[in-house]
């Protein structure tokens, strides 16, 4: 009678795909006995019974390194006293969006948003949203966000007497893209940032030949399409979240959007006589 132990982890976070996995198998005559922390990937076969010693932890080599992400045990008896970590190694996440550097004018003024320009005239500035990050890996990859809101105003008049302030409303930042899905569904992203459009003065004058409007946020990607189940023996590794978006800017550029998390990986252990699992598993997310 044959026993098997299937982790399917949760996805670390956030539909394309990536590569084939590309997992190696190795056969192991006699007993396979782990007493030190080690890396695993692929697939072990077993002639005699597998062993992972207590306070040993054995990691599984990130799919983003060889394009694997799992390790599965066939042995005549395996025995687990230890940790196996396969937190995260699944597909990889899409990568963060930028904080764009675009100025737009719809008066030619575009250089006025760190000089003067056209002086003693009326102009328009308009600040780019940050940029969307791209979606994350795998079949149930996290949908990618939308691009942030333009913030626009007026510019600085600049001229010799009565100079009124430029005051430009800063651009929102490019939504969250959404989570990675397997066999449960990822989570939706979250709205960017929005813009500002406050600002403190002493005998200050701004301009009031444009309205001043800062850029809103607009809501996250969708989480990818589900595949597999959490129950059902259909293994396969987590899919990675879309990366988030760019932050907004003002004068300044915002910050780039972080990465997506991977997906977590998978675990099988196949055991042709006797499973024992007594060891610590943690798995974090």
């Amino acid at each position: 009678m044959k026993n098997y132990l299937i982790f399917l982890l949760p996805l670390t976070i956030l539909a394309n795909s990536y590569f084939l996995a590309q997992c190696d198998s190795t056969i192991i005559s006699g007993d396979y006995i782990i007493s030190s922390n080690t890396t695993l990937s692929g697939s072990y076969y077993v002639t005699g019974n597998f062993e992972i010693q207590n306070n040993v932890v054995v990691s599984v080599q990130p799919y983003s390194s060889n394009s694997c992400g799992e390790l599965r045990i066939y042995a005549q008896k395996i025995s687990i006293y230890g940790t196996i970590d396969a937190d995260g190694v699944g597909f990889p996440g899409g990568d963060g969006g930028v904080s764009s550097s675009s100025v737009l004018s719809a008066t030619g003024d575009a250089s006025a948003l760190s000089g003067c320009s056209n002086d003693g005239s009326q102009g328009q500035i308009e600040l780019v949203g940050g940029l969307k990050g791209s979606d994350g890996f795998g079949t149930g990859g996290g949908e990618q966000g939308d691009d942030g809101r333009t913030g626009s105003g007026p510019k600085q008049v600049c001229g010799t007497a009565d100079d009124y302030f430029g005051m430009i409303g800063g651009s929102s930042g490019g939504s969250s893209g959404g989570g990675g899905s397997y066999g449960g569904l990822g989570e939706n992203g979250g709205f960017g940032g929005d813009g500002a459009n406050t600002y403190s003065s002493s005998n200050m004058t701004i301009s009031n030949a444009f309205t001043v409007n800062a850029g809103y946020a607009k809501p996250g990607g969708f989480a990818g399409a589900t595949y597999g189940s959490a129950s059902l023996y259909d293994l396969s590794i987590g899919s990675g979240g879309a990366g988030a978006g760019g932050g907004g800017r003002s004068y300044s550029l915002g910050n780039t959007g972080g990465q997506g998390g991977s997906g977590g990986g998978l675990i099988l252990l196949n055991s042709y006589d006797s499973l024992i699992v007594s060891g610590i598993y943690y798995f974090k997310w």
